[in-house]
């Protein structure tokens, strides 16, 4: 999905949601900074790999998410080596 239609379904729901509180505030909504989502293969071998030794060193099933939006240098790397990217977060 494109930035601009995430950001008009978000602003929309946002609106939406604020109008039914009947506040006298008013609410703006606003994109400060934006990037191309990181969309990788979770079936890769790598990402399997990592899996399985998170598995082992922490006991748990690591849990599987779509980011990357925050880190917009992920995209970038991505886009030269032409391999997939991940990103582990630990702690």
């Amino acid at each position: 999905m494109e930035n601009a239609k995430l950001n008009e379904m978000v602003t929309d729901f946002v609106k939406k949601e604020f109008a039914r509180l009947g506040s006298k505030n008013t609410l703006q909504v606003e994109s400060t900074e934006e990037c191309p989502w990181l969309l990788s293969d979770h079936t890769n071998w790598n990402f399997t790999v990592v899996a399985k030794a998170m598995k082992t060193v922490f006991r748990v099933e690591p849990a599987l998410t779509r980011e990357g939006g925050s880190i917009p240098v992920a995209v970038d790397i991505q886009q030269a080596a032409g391999k997939d990217v991940m990103l582990v977060p630990i702690g």
